[in-house]
C-alpha cells in the first residue's frame, strides 16, 4: 500500500513540520535530542491530523482546521521573512 500524500490545507506535512520545528527550536532555545523529540511529536501530530481528515473522521472540523493551518503557515512565513530581512541589515 503506498503512503498517502499528506497535506493540511494544501501544505505538505513535511514542510509544515520542518518550519514548525525550526520556529519552536528558536523560540525556546532547544538543541540536541530534545529537538528530535519535538520533531517526532509535531510531525506525528500533523500526520495524524492529515490522516484523520482524509479518513473523514473530522469532516465537520475541516474548515476550522484549514483556517488554523493557514494561520500557522502565514505566521511562520512572516517570522521567517522578518528574520531574513533582519539578517540582511547586519
Amino acid at each position: 500500500m503506498p503512503l498517502p500524500d499528506l497535506t493540511l490545507g494544501g501544505i505538505g506535512v513535511v514542510a509544515l513540520t520542518l518550519s514548525s520545528v525550526q520556529a519552536i527550536k528558536e523560540w525556546f532555545g532547544l538543541e540536541g535530542k530534545v529537538v528530535t523529540v519535538v520533531s517526532f511529536g509535531v510531525g506525528g501530530g500533523y500526520a495524524a491530523l492529515a490522516l484523520a481528515i482524509d479518513a473523514g473522521y473530522l469532516a465537520n472540523l475541516v474548515p476550522a482546521i484549514q483556517i488554523a493551518i493557514g494561520a500557522v503557515v502565514f505566521g511562520l512565513n512572516a517570522a521567517g521573512f522578518y528574520k531574513f530581512i533582519a539578517s540582511m541589515k547586519s
